[in-house]
């Protein structure tokens, strides 16, 4: 099943959220502090921080079950 995602269904859930779960952000104490700051989930986090959001960082459940 594809879901079509259109420019405007972003933004309007970006207008009203104050609050961004992530999945997949990497942990400060896996990454050496010159290879965390080029990761491209700390970008992404950081880039909603500035604007304004507050990001809460969600375990994925492979990370808490591992197969």
């Amino acid at each position: 099943m594809q879901t079509e995602v259109n420019d405007e269904l972003i933004k309007n859930c970006l207008a009203s959220a104050k609050t961004i779960a992530m999945v997949g952000v990497s942990s400060v104490k896996k990454e050496d502090s010159t290879s965390l700051v080029r990761r491209p989930s700390i970008i992404v986090m950081s880039y909603l921080q500035e604007f304004g959001f507050k990001v809460s960082i969600a375990l994925s459940t492979s990370s808490i079950h591992p197969s």
